[in-house]
């Protein structure tokens, strides 16, 4: 008959779900020769063990590195060398070789890994909760950053995982044997002391739990334990048990239900986001601000879609209606002035192959300073761009660094381009009649949102002049013109 008194099963982690690793920490010492006293003692599954390293690692003190460590205030990594400090202080109170404890400390922290899953009683908790009861993994454990003990920390993800409930030493700030922890765990769960089992590997511990009314195990060796948890429940635990059954409440949205609980349980601080636009979340008008291809990107955005762009901004780049026959090349074509590059662009694997040649000097030149004391003034043609055939030609081939950029940022730029080249930029101009077809509809539609337009004195594309009678089409238009080049959002920064 199932047993109904009891509803959940506590486990601690050293000890209980895995080998007791004090027992490596005794014996480490053992093989060093470090004396063993009857003043450095702990009674762990039924044996008592003596050690001098044990006796530190006692969480009698607060201060102590080993309970910063397992409150979670240092990580394990943090805590190596205060222990070794205070390794180094107590080895010279009691006249022992410090250099032989700190290298136990290290020959310990490297047996780490060489710690094992208590599987039959991880299997037989399995087993439980197929049958209704609900298991807690109550660890005092730390944080495990250090470089030597990766798999110890994938081992516990491991144990983590197979429970209902995981609370963490570090997590919480509380640490057994303080009964608090209990009581934390019992809250979160929503059980009470009668209603829960724990199993222990500390006799302090087991006492500490028997102390508030919870039936404590001693976790002698695996046998025992299942043999104890039968007799309690009244079933059989030795059988391998099957997974628990999948309804359509854990599969049919997996990211809720399945890897955010599985996620929770690691120790993650897992959160289910309401994305922009779905469920609670506010779904507000952006605010756009273009430079460049990207001015014109923003203009456009505003115009098509005036319920979602709340305002929109430019640096360089004016707003101009459609031409209602022509699109802007054909408007342009007797007399393109200034952007004779643009034609240029048209000349598909010519201009790639010329700003890829080298792209440091192609970004110097694109991406430089065209202030009046500048060595680019006047310098770069662009209305003579196709008669001299290229953007670059006539330039020398070693060029001043762009002060805009880090030789660092100016690395990034190289590396992104290089992913793609030029021509997917410059294909935003290649494929100026469709865009010109795709806006014939808007004609006659004002950009309504409130706008700004900077305007750069030393811009040579963009000149002051093109920003004349915007307004007609922008009615919220406000206007800045600054003493500065093309790159406005760099120069401003310098």
């Amino acid at each position: 008959m199932r047993n109904s008194r009891y509803k959940v099963v506590i486990c601690e982690y050293f000890g209980v779900m895995s080998t007791p690793v004090l027992y490596k920490l005794a014996k480490t010492e053992w093989d060093y020769g470090v004396p063993r006293t009857s003043s450095f003692e702990i009674h762990i599954v039924g044996e008592l063990l003596r050690g001098f390293l044990i006796n530190l690692l006692k969480r009698d003190d607060p201060d102590k590195p080993s309970s910063k460590m397992l409150l979670g205030k240092v990580t394990l990594s943090e805590m190596i060398p205060l222990l070794k400090e205070q390794v180094f202080q107590a080895a010279k109170a009691n006249k022992m070789p410090a250099i032989v404890l700190s290298n136990v400390i290290d020959e310990f922290l490297s047996s780490i890994n060489d710690l094992k899953v208590n599987i039959f009683l991880l299997r037989s908790l399995q087993r439980l909760r197929n049958l209704g009861y609900k298991t807690c993994l109550l660890a005092n454990t730390w944080i495990n950053d250090y470089h030597s003990t990766e798999y110890s920390a994938r081992m516990k993800l491991f144990i983590k995982s197979n429970f209902d409930y995981c609370y963490e030493s570090n997590q919480i700030q509380l640490v057994r044997p303080d009964t608090q922890i209990y009581h934390y765990a019992l809250d979160q769960m929503g059980f009470k002391p009668e209603e829960a089992i724990s199993i222990e590997a500390v006799e302090a511990y087991a006492a500490a739990a028997q102390s508030i009314g919870i039936t404590a195990i001693l976790a002698v060796d695996q046998p025992t334990i299942i043999q104890k948890l039968e007799n309690i429940f009244q079933v059989n635990l030795k059988t391998i048990p099957r997974p628990p059954a999948a309804t359509e409440n854990n599969v049919i949205h997996g990211q809720v239900v399945t890897k955010i609980p599985y996620l929770a349980k690691l120790g993650y601080r897992a959160i289910a986001l309401d994305l922009r636009g779905f469920g609670q979340s506010s779904c507000p008008p952006a605010i756009l601000i273009g430079h460049d291809l990207g001015s014109i990107i923003a203009w456009f955005c505003a115009l098509h879609f005036p319920d979602r762009v709340e305002a929109v901004g430019s640096l360089n780049v004016p707003y101009k209606p459609q031409h209602r026959y022509k699109n802007f090349l054909q408007h342009i074509k007797k007399n393109p002035r200034q952007f004779d590059y643009q034609f240029y662009y048209q000349q598909e694997g010519k201009a790639e192959a010329e700003l890829e040649k080298d792209y440091k000097r192609t970004f110097n030149v694109y991406l430089g300073d065209y202030g009046p004391i500048s060595w680019l003034k006047d310098k770069v043609d662009f209305s003579t761009v196709r008669k001299r055939g290229g953007i670059l030609v006539g330039l020398p081939e070693e060029l001043p660094d762009t002060p805009f950029l880090t030789e660092e940022e100016m690395q990034e730029y190289i590396k992104t381009f290089k992913q793609t080249g030029f021509r997917p930029g410059l294909n935003y101009y290649r494929t100026y009649p469709k865009t010109w077809k795709w806006n014939l509809k808007f004609i006659g539609r004002q950009v309504s949102q409130p706008a700004l337009i900077v305007v750069a004195e030393y811009d040579n594309i963009f000149r002051q002049g093109l920003v004349k009678n915007m307004e007609k089409y922008v009615p919220n238009l406000t206007t800045y013109s600054l003493d500065c080049g093309h790159c406005i959002q760099f120069e401003r920064y310098f």
